[in-house]
């Protein structure tokens, strides 16, 4: 998302996830048999959540987060729900696909300053 703002510094980056992201989230990591060091993929949960599911762009369209998502609907005993900015048509149409539902839309009162969307799943 080269049109995606980058508020924070790496080092920044780097203490939030260690500092917010692991201690509180539960975080798999998706990674290459041939080069374990070579992330392809992360899904983070908090209770209700899909606070964060991203795949390495060379990993798109190759099911690596719809591995990652279907563990998630899997795991959980509730509804779940997550964000994703307006202009991202893939991601947008990735969760419409699996059943996710736009409940409302923001102007981008986030850090980004991007605009957004609210989607929820409901559990069967």
């Amino acid at each position: 998302m080269p049109w995606l703002a980058v508020p924070h510094t790496l080092e920044e980056d780097d203490g939030w996830v260690a500092g917010v992201l692991l201690p509180g989230h539960r975080v798999t990591v998706v990674v290459s048999l041939s080069d374990r060091s070579a992330p392809l993929g992360v899904i983070a949960l908090s209770p209700g959540w899909v606070n964060h599911l991203y795949v390495a762009t060379s990993e798109q369209g190759r099911g690596v987060g719809s591995r990652l998502l279907r563990l998630a609907m899997d795991s959980t005993a509730e509804d779940l729900q997550l964000w994703a900015f307006q202009r991202n048509t893939r991601a947008r149409e990735f969760y419409e696909r699996r059943g996710f539902v736009e409940v409302r839309r923001t102007e981008g009162d986030n850090e980004e300053h991007e605009p957004d969307i609210l989607y929820r799943w409901e559990l069967a």
